[in-house]
């Protein structure tokens, strides 16, 4: 879980130092959610229109953002992970340069499924039928 514990801290980094916000926390649980959920998205969609020629309904997509915030929230507020992760500061490789390039990369990533995925989809679901 490293890789998430230093995503979390980028993000509540971010939160706190750009754009000021009263409840870092949270902001960071919640971008650290739907970053997640945009890929988990991508992978059953993927696996549903290459295996079964379906496409997901939106409320399987709406279930998994729903369940991967539940799952962070319990892992990063019940626990006080969060306030561990704080204390920690994790960074790969001990190079901070490196790892807002590496959380930078993933979440254009994660936000590029929004747009690409769909795409890619509905030529692989034409093919189908």
């Amino acid at each position: 879980m490293k890789i998430l514990d230093v995503f979390y801290y980028s993000s509540f980094s971010f939160y706190t130092r750009f754009l000021k916000e009263s409840e870092p926390h949270l902001s960071s649980t919640l971008a650290l959610s739907f970053l997640e959920s945009l890929i988990v998205n991508g992978i059953f969609e993927w696996i549903a229109v290459h295996f079964y020629c379906k496409d997901l309904d939106k409320w399987i997509m709406i279930s998994i953002l729903l369940v991967v915030l539940g799952i962070n929230y319990l892992y990063y507020h019940s626990t006080s992970r969060a306030s561990d992760i704080l204390k920690s500061k994790p960074i790969f490789f001990n190079n901070h340069v490196l790892t807002q390039r590496i959380t930078s990369i993933l979440a254009i990533f994660s936000i590029s499924l929004l747009f690409w995925g769909p795409i890619y989809l509905k030529n692989a679901l034409d093919q189908c039928r």
